[in-house]
């Protein structure tokens, strides 16, 4: 019995492209719960509020002054502002006085920023992570330079008003 050949076509198999990932940074608010030297290594220890869809290994941090209570606060008044400018009474001093606060407000509000802003300078420094914790937020602890250490500690008592932007570096 003769076995029929049959002509196998063969098609070109095409290697899959790599997809470029865009890593994009990420903006939180965190609490910084320890910093601490073991085995003569810089360990940090902070809690990010959100929870990181994917941890890297390397780090680029900047900590930098939240600006958002300041900003809500005075977009509020400017939002009050408006109300009454909007308001129809029938004394009209009273209005203008409340305009006079609320613009007084606003600017002591600014002015408050920018005292801030002079004592909390950016803290930029790249770091990798140890160990990783995903929970309500996450907890990460991370290897830093000794350079940021001595910044770190003086920045303790006002590092509530930053904020912390991590951007993972491959």
């Amino acid at each position: 019995m003769a076995k029929k050949k049959t002509a196998a076509k063969k098609e070109e198999v095409k290697p899959a492209q790599p997809q470029l990932i865009e890593i994009k940074p990420m903006t939180s608010l965190f609490t910084l719960d320890e910093l601490q030297m073991k085995d003569m290594i810089w360990r940090l220890k902070l809690t990010v509020r959100m929870v990181m869809p994917k941890a890297y290994h390397v780090y680029t941090i900047k900590m930098f002054l939240n600006e958002e209570p300041f900003d809500n606060r005075i977009k509020s008044y400017r939002d009050k502002i408006e109300l009454l400018k909007k308001e129809n009474r029938l004394f009209a001093e009273h209005k203008t006085d409340e305009i006079a606060e609320l613009e007084d407000d606003i600017e002591g509000v600014e002015k408050e920023k920018m005292e801030l802003a002079k004592q909390c300078p950016s803290i930029d420094f790249t770091c990798q992570v140890e160990k990783i914790e995903w929970a309500a937020g996450t907890k990460v602890v991370l290897q830093i330079p000794d350079s940021i250490v001595e910044t770190l500690n003086k920045q303790k008592t006002l590092i509530s008003y930053y904020k912390l932007e991590l951007v993972a570096v491959e």
